[in-house]
């Protein structure tokens, strides 16, 4: 599960997402953070925009392997 942050154009258009691991990261890294916006599924792995931990997707739909622990 991941937090996002929400990338807009001028318009308020949605054009790209930041995906966070944790509610704290969003909040220090999106300019434009509005409160919570977590618990969202994501089909692939990513890495958190703020702290570069990896978000596990929130299904096996690829192979991938944690290699380190925290």
């Amino acid at each position: 599960m991941s937090h996002l942050g929400y990338i807009e154009d001028k318009d308020g258009n949605l054009v790209g997402l930041n995906y966070y691991c944790s509610d704290f990261c969003n909040s220090e890294h999106n300019v434009n953070y509005a409160g919570w916006n977590g618990c969202h599924e994501n089909e692939h792995a990513e890495y958190c925009a703020n702290c570069g931990t990896l978000i596990a997707p929130s299904y096996a739909s690829e192979d991938y392997e944690l290699t380190e622990t925290i």
